[in-house]
C-alpha cells in the first residue's frame, strides 16, 4: 500500500472523516442493540449480522448473560465495514450464477424443489430464516457457488495492534492480504476437479 494514505491531504482527510463516521454510526446501533436486550432479559440483539456478530459476546448461563469476550466491539465494527459493503456491491453476482448453474442443471433444481417441499410442508409451509437454515442442498449449491465465484477476490486487512499470526509476529499498522480466489481454486485443497460445479463437496 502506498505510504501517501499517511498524509493529512484533502482526499485522506475525507476518507477518515467517514471512517469516523461509519464507526461512530455503528458503535451507536450497537450501544442501542445492547440496552434493549438488557431491558428485555434477552440473548439476541436482532436477526441480523449484527446479531449474530454480538451474539459471540454472550453466552447463556443458568439464565444469566455471561460475557466471554470472543470478540471486541472494535472488531464487531469491523467485521461490518467487511461484511456490509461486499453484499451491497456484490450479493447479485453470486445469486445470479446459482440460478445459471442450477438452469442449466435440471437434476439440481429438482433436488432443490423437493427439498424444499419437504421441509416447507404441513404448518411451516412459508420459507423463513429457520427453514432456511436446514435446506442442506441449498446450502452445499451457495457453498460451491461462493466458493467458484467469491464476491471478494483479494480481501485486505490491517493489524491495529501487534498480533500473532501462527508463527508471525505482527506488527500494527501493516497491510495483510488474503488472496481468496486463488485458494478456491487450488487443485491441492479441492482436488482435480477444483475448476468443476461440484456442490456435494461440501455434503458433509
Amino acid at each position: 500500500a502506498s505510504p501517501n494514505r499517511f498524509l493529512p491531504t484533502t482526499k485522506n482527510r475525507q476518507r477518515w472523516n467517514v471512517e469516523k463516521g461509519i464507526r461512530r454510526s455503528l458503535r451507536q446501533v450497537i450501544h442501542v442493540r445492547e440496552k434493549t436486550a438488557e431491558i428485555e432479559k434477552s440473548s439476541r440483539y436482532g436477526i441480523d449480522l449484527l446479531d449474530l456478530l454480538m451474539s459471540e459476546n454472550k453466552e447463556q448461563v443458568g439464565g444469566n448473560l455471561k460475557n466471554i469476550a470472543s470478540l471486541t466491539v472494535e472488531e464487531v465494527i469491523d467485521e461490518c465495514k467487511t461484511v456490509l459493503p461486499c453484499r451491497s456491491r456484490n450479493k447479485i453476482s453470486p445469486l445470479d450464477m446459482d440460478h445459471n448453474i442450477v438452469g442449466y442443471t435440471s437434476r439440481l433444481a429438482r433436488a432443490m424443489i423437493a427439498e424444499r417441499c419437504w421441509k416447507c410442508s404441513g404448518k411451516n409451509s412459508y420459507l423463513d430464516a429457520d427453514n432456511l437454515s436446514h435446506l442442506k442442498i441449498v446450502g452445499m449449491i451457495l457453498n460451491e457457488t461462493l466458493r467458484l465465484y467469491p464476491p471478494a477476490v483479494f480481501p485486505q486487512r490491517q493489524t491495529y495492534k501487534p498480533m500473532k499470526l501462527g508463527r508471525l509476529s505482527i506488527p500494527a499498522g501493516i497491510q495483510l492480504m488474503l488472496p481468496i480466489l486463488a485458494i478456491h481454486h487450488d487443485p491441492t485443497l479441492w482436488g482435480h476437479d477444483a475448476e468443476d460445479f461440484n456442490p456435494e463437496r461440501f455434503c458433509e
